[in-house]
């Protein structure tokens, strides 16, 4: 694609942060604005017109479907994508890879997922005699001191502290010992790594000319710290997010990433992406509504291109049962109204509320199909009953 072709499709916003020349950039993405193809852009602007080598980028998200839309979109554009393009987790295990012997890693370390650390946890949760209840507790208390970067247990200020503390330590010896780590270790261990290890630091900074974040405002403590020690002299990092859409605080995410970037560097140019090309003007106007109650954010106001459309409804229902009767209803007097089955959706928050939707659609006799998950009567332990 010529690079015109792919700049003339950019709105005024999105330009001014696809063309940054040098120096930290802020952008500001609302939802449904562009900023997957303000950040695919930059990369391809960047290796075509400024010829930036693709081993010069370091680009990061938060789930490996972005990545690969990201690396696939990029290479559409220019051919190659970037070589050092992943989530946090795999960008930190790769250094790790390469670099972990520093730290006492062996070669083959493996990597817990999740399963494997529970089983872990649990038991040493028996080994220390504390119930299985306590496992949720235990599990959380140790997520938040990785989620900062904490490897070591600080000194407990209470009893529970110091079970926690003597839980995490356990659980760290026993990690080592079977030449393993978990999620956490891979975010804690890159960031010592960075920290103690100046010439790999050096090293690696001067291997990037350019570092992207996506969703930067799910980034959390020990995420930030990792971004700021592989920045390069000239400082050319690129963050795009948004504080409105920021929904995981209870995982570590800090939202003052975002909102203190240009206290971190007041040289920041700072571009915010204003129109948004997914909803009309009424559910725009409503999310925004809603949104601007938030106690700390980015004031922005956001264009809905599309412009009009229907008024949105707020229905209070007495329980979930009223609730999906309600929705149901609607969803037959649209079908009935003659709109095709396809244009119509129903969305809720968890899978685990899709029964009561399911029942009411079944009872109505209305075809539907579960997107995401499988439908309650099809679960396993519901046809086992």
């Amino acid at each position: 694609m010529a690079m015109d072709d792919l700049l003339d499709n950019l709105n005024e916003d999105q330009l001014a942060a696809v063309t940054h020349e040098t120096g930290p950039l802020l952008v500001f993405a609302g939802a449904g604005s562009g900023k997957t193809r303000v950040i695919t852009c930059r990369i391809a602007w960047l290796m075509r017109e400024r010829h930036v080598p693709p081993d010069r980028f370091l680009a990061m998200t938060f789930t490996n479907k972005a990545s690969e839309e990201m690396k696939h979109r990029v290479q559409t554009y220019v051919g190659e994508g970037p070589h050092w393009m992943g989530t946090f987790h795999s960008v930190c295990l790769r250094l790790l890879r390469i670099y972990g012997a520093r730290l006492g890693l062996p070669g083959g370390f493996v990597v817990y997922d999740d399963g494997d650390s529970e089983v872990l946890l649990r038991r040493i949760l028996r080994e220390q005699g504390l119930g299985r209840e306590r496992f949720a507790g235990v599990a959380s208390w140790i997520d938040r001191l990785k989620n900062d970067g904490v490897l070591e247990p600080p000194e407990p200020e209470s009893r529970q502290d110091a079970e926690c503390a003597a839980v995490m330590k356990a659980y760290q010896e026993a990690l080592r010992a079977a030449g393993a780590v978990d999620f956490g270790d891979l975010l804690c261990l890159t960031a010592q790594l960075l920290r103690e290890h100046e010439d790999v630091r050096l090293e690696l900074a001067q291997r990037f000319d350019h570092i992207l974040v996506d969703e930067f405002q799910d980034t959390n403590l020990v995420q930030y710290e990792i971004v700021r020690l592989l920045l390069n002299p000239q400082r050319d990092i690129c963050v795009v997010g948004d504080d409105d859409q920021s929904i995981y605080s209870w995982r570590g995410a800090r939202v003052s990433n975002i909102l203190d970037f240009v206290k971190d560097f007041p040289d920041a140019t700072v571009v915010t992406l204003r129109n948004n090309y997914r909803s009309r003007t009424p559910i725009l106007r409503a999310a925004t509504q809603v949104v601007s109650r938030n106690i700390r954010r980015r004031e922005k106001t956001l264009l809905a291109v599309r412009g009009g459309g229907e008024p949105v409804l707020v229905h209070g229902a007495f329980d979930e049962v009223q609730e999906a009767a309600f929705v149901v209803r609607n969803v037959a007097r649209a079908l009935a109204d003659g709109t095709p089955p396809s244009r119509v959706a129903v969305f809720f928050r968890t899978n685990a509320q899709s029964r009561v939707f399911e029942d009411a659609m079944r009872n109505r006799g209305i075809p539907h199909r579960v997107v995401g998950a499988v439908r309650f009567y099809q679960r396993k332990e519901v046809k086992d009953v």
